[in-house]
């Protein structure tokens, strides 16, 4: 019986998302087990069906099941802007994708400022000092202007119609009140 393969086909860069993850000799878990990886491994991804993932780490070479591997580019945002950012949360991490799978860079704590680049999925694209990772949108507040800012702490403005409600801060969290 032939050892099942898969040709090169590709090169697209992936993470392990779990660990202990086997790495086989060919596409069958009755084969030869070559290698383990831990979880975040950064790995490149040279062929796949629907089953498998024919991958690359160093001097590692084998397949993984397909379920353990995580495309970076189904974890990463396209820079669109420039956004002021202030973390809210006690501390926040920031990840080399938009996952926390992969591998964290930093830990910022409430009230570091930072530039927002791009949000999607539930992350946004941040860079402070040069330094660029993905942080969680719940870990952030994002100023868009002026006027949705928790550190503008009074507007003037002219009612135009009767009976609309007035409210005292942009964000309904006690910090900014």
């Amino acid at each position: 019986e032939k050892n099942p393969t898969l040709d090169k086909t590709t090169s697209v860069p992936a993470i392990i998302k779990a660990d202990g993850v086997k790495v086989y000799s060919y596409a069958t878990q009755t084969s030869k087990v070559v290698s383990t990886l831990k979880i975040s491994a950064e790995v490149t991804v040279r062929g796949y069906d629907n089953t498998w993932c024919l991958i690359e780490s160093g001097n590692i070479s084998g397949y993984v099941l397909k379920s353990n591997i995580l495309l970076v580019s189904d974890v990463q945002l396209t820079a669109k802007g420039s956004y002021p950012g202030v973390v809210t949360a006690a501390s926040a991490g920031v990840y080399k994708y938009a996952t926390e799978v992969s591998r964290k860079l930093a830990t910022l704590k409430k009230g570091a400022t930072f530039n927002v680049l791009a949000q999607g999925n539930g992350w946004g694209l941040i860079e402070q000092n040069g330094n660029k990772g993905y942080m969680k949108l719940s870990n952030m507040y994002v100023q868009i202007d002026e006027f949705t800012s928790p550190t503008v702490k009074s507007l003037t403005a002219t009612v135009l119609k009767a009976s609309l409600p007035a409210y005292s801060c942009a964000l309904e969290n006690d910090d900014y009140k």
